[in-house]
């Protein structure tokens, strides 16, 4: 009888470690994971709009648009190899787009944190803040929907966080968001966004794609629901 009592412990044992691990041999397997991109909530959420891309905003120079202040690019294989299977990207350099030119002096953050001056090096260069403030608002009031955008990360105009801001004597004594980057956040602040140096992390890019989705199909499913009721 005790015989048996410990062989029945045995075997609950066993069976207890094959339920734990997800194995089913002696342990020369490792555990299942879940894939960090193709699960199944994913899969969930993309097979809402099977049949296109969702357009997407993206600074220029991620997808190797020489725009940049010494005229070259950010070329980025992650976005565009990847992430351009699902995402119909719209590119936009501010910089460019409000007459700075390629090549050109660069920008960078002054004054505080809450309102930053985009200003040229040097320090005593031409104030472009109020063009590039200009040009976001105008690029909201006009721009065709997008359901998300990835912005480059430390840029005075385009960073979504963390760009430096410089004090009087050059030292960068703050952060905060690009001017640009600022307004479009703003003015759209349930849109997903997110920089492309985060998204090298497969949680974040898993979690930004399902994101982009759900937000395309609420945005469809509100457009429908204004269309239908009665005016």
């Amino acid at each position: 009888m005790k015989e048996s009592s410990r062989s029945g412990r045995r075997r609950a044992r066993a069976t207890a470690t094959v339920v734990s691990t997800g194995t089913e041999s002696s342990g020369s397997e490792k555990p299942c994971r879940r894939a960090d991109w193709w699960n199944s909530s994913l899969r969930r959420t993309m097979a809402c709009h099977p049949e296109r891309r969702i357009p997407v905003g993206i600074s220029s120079c991620l997808l190797g648009q020489p725009v940049r202040y010494d005229g070259g690019h950010k070329w980025n294989s992650l976005l565009v190899d990847e992430l351009g299977k699902y995402f119909e990207y719209l590119p936009f350099c501010p910089e460019v787009a409000v007459g700075l030119g390629t090549p050109r002096s660069p920008i960078r953050l002054t004054g505080t944190p809450s309102q930053p001056r985009a200003v040229e090096i040097p320090i005593d260069g031409i104030d472009v803040t109020e063009k590039l403030a200009h040009y976001a608002r105008w690029m909201v009031e006009t721009c065709p929907r997008i359901s998300g955008y990835v912005f480059k990360a430390g840029s005075p105009s385009c960073g979504m966080a963390g760009v430096p801001v410089y004090d009087e004597q050059g030292i960068p004594s703050e952060t905060s968001s690009g001017v640009y980057a600022c307004i479009v956040m703003r003015a759209w602040p349930s849109m997903p966004v997110e920089e492309e140096g985060r998204l090298r992390d497969p949680a974040i890019r898993d979690r930004f794609v399902e994101r982009v989705y759900a937000y395309d199909r609420w945005r469809d499913l509100r457009d429908q629901e204004s269309i239908e009721q009665p005016v």
